[in-house]
């Protein structure tokens, strides 16, 4: 299967040179980029409610997603209780590698400060979907 990642951001978070610059590098290095739509970002923005969680899962499953990458730039609270919620249904909905399904890890980018501060917030497993190696990212 062909990598397909999923890039996505809460609306209310209006920083996109981050995720577009990502996107474009990944493409850059042959994977498939599908940026999250309007209501996706929406559904972020509303993440502890479980309609608002089906949109997101919805749309994954949709785009058969083989990971998923979460910015958010705000309020470090708000993004470790986003990335609790989000990984919490995807797990509850079996749709992650180890579960049988098609994402491989989530990548979840937060300044640092914000995961140092937060960090028991960040339920397990997450894994980083990306490694380091000759430039791109490692798609094994």
């Amino acid at each position: 299967m062909a990598e397909r990642v999923g890039l996505v951001k809460p609306a209310v978070d209006a920083h996109t040179l981050g995720i577009n610059s990502l996107a474009e590098l990944l493409r850059d290095c042959g994977y498939e980029v599908v940026l999250g739509p309007a209501e996706v970002a929406a559904a972020l923005d509303d993440i502890k409610y479980q309609a608002q969680r089906r949109k997101v899962v919805d749309w994954v499953t949709a785009e058969n997603l083989t990971r998923l990458g979460v910015s958010y730039r705000l309020d470090p609270g708000q993004a470790a209780a986003l990335v609790g919620f989000l990984l919490h249904e995807l797990l509850n909905n079996k749709l992650l590698a180890h579960q049988g399904g098609p994402p491989c890890g989530v990548l979840f980018r937060r300044p640092a400060r914000g995961l140092r501060q937060n960090r028991s917030r960040i339920p397990r497993p997450s894994q980083d979907i990306f490694r380091r190696g000759n430039g791109c990212p490692d798609s094994g």
